[in-house]
């Protein structure tokens, strides 16, 4: 037995145990807030009692590396930490998380890519789900945080007109590289922990269609507003509010899909980007 395969109440418990423990970690340190404590601990048990430790492993460098680079930005730029809510945590987690509840459900031996049918072999599908829509959200975190910090001026993925930092739907040299660095990192940790080249390369192939296609959708049908006071674009209005006072204008897009919305549907598509890459190969 692997650890990705979890038998008996060994993982259930540890998942019940240590996913409120790190969440409250998270908390703690202001990488979370109140409500997104309670909704990583939530997504946190799943993960391990769905995928042990090779899902945990794969959270975890999820969320650290995130969390460690939102908060130096937030440094450098003199703004206060803010700790992500149970909508962002759930927008990134979510999907990972869902996977995790149908491997529970249904279990892995009659759900595996990679092998004739009945064999036993193979990697299972809700691995690949979980480790593409991580790798997907990974990839974009770290191209977000680190092209901001870059001071790199970016350009919308459709049209090419430069806009200011931050601004969905753009992207810069640096935050580009950092994005697929970070779809790397997560694809290496997912082949070693199921040891599969394959499954290293199914998982990068998902992350990195996944931040694409989140930055595709920023570019066209995320909803568009910009903050009249401090004249920065805003994601998600009533997160924005937490910071400043000023009012925010609708510019364009969907105004019922924010930030949240398109992370989500970004991570989504590199789960099953993954998966079908999986089924390919």
């Amino acid at each position: 037995m692997t650890p990705a395969d979890p038998a008996g109440p060994v993982w259930p418990v540890a998942g019940i145990i240590l996913g409120p423990a790190v969440a409250a970690a998270g908390f703690r340190a202001r990488a979370l807030s109140r409500s997104g404590a309670v909704a990583a601990a939530v997504v946190g048990a799943v993960m391990l009692a769905a995928g042990g430790l090779a899902w945990a492993l794969i959270l975890l460098a999820f969320f650290v590396s995130g969390s460690a680079l939102t908060a130096w930005r937030r440094g450098r730029a003199g703004r206060p930490a803010m700790g992500r809510d149970a909508a962002q945590v759930l927008a990134n987690g979510g999907v990972a998380t869902l996977a995790g509840l149908m491997r529970l459900a249904f279990g892995a031996a009659g759900w595996r890519v990679g092998a004739a049918a009945g064999s036993g072999a193979g990697v299972s599908i809700w691995d690949l789900l979980a480790a593409g829509s991580l790798a997907a959200m990974t990839a974009d975190t770290w191209a977000s945080e680190i092209g901001v910090l870059s001071g790199a001026r970016p350009r919308l993925l459709i049209g090419g007109r430069v806009v200011a930092p931050g601004t969905s739907g753009a992207v810069s040299g640096p935050g580009t590289a950092a994005g697929l660095a970070g779809a790397l990192v997560i694809a290496t940790l997912a082949g070693a922990a199921f040891g599969r080249a394959a499954v290293a390369a199914t998982v990068l192939v998902g992350g990195v269609v996944g931040l694409f296609v989140d930055s595709w959708l920023g570019a066209t049908l995320q909803a568009r507003f910009e903050c009249l006071r401090c004249g920065r674009p805003v994601e998600v209005p009533r997160r924005h509010l937490l910071t400043c006072s000023g009012p925010v204008e609708y510019h364009g897009g969907l105004a019922w899909l924010d930030n949240d919305g398109v992370n989500a549907l970004g991570a989504a598509c590199g789960a099953l980007v993954a998966a079908g890459a999986a089924a390919l190969l």
